[in-house]
């Protein structure tokens, strides 16, 4: 079995297989297994803000454009 998602190798393990080929991405995200869905969420947040302020993106929020009437 060849995985490409976490969620093929609890898959695999539930239906007794021995042997499981990984990738190392796929791996490698063994370890948010558990992790608090809140938590992983305001960190991907705060991923994708540091990522668009290094970019040169400065965020608006929602509802805060000023119309002039």
């Amino acid at each position: 079995m060849s995985p490409r998602q976490l969620l093929n190798i609890f898959h695999a393990d539930s239906i007794g297989t021995h042997i499981i080929t990984v990738t190392h991405d796929v791996l490698a995200k063994l370890n948010l297994v558990g992790k608090d869905l809140d938590e992983y969420s305001l960190d991907t947040v705060k991923m994708f803000a540091s990522d668009a302020g290094k970019a040169g993106f400065k965020p608006s929020v929602a509802g805060s454009r000023r119309r002039d009437a």
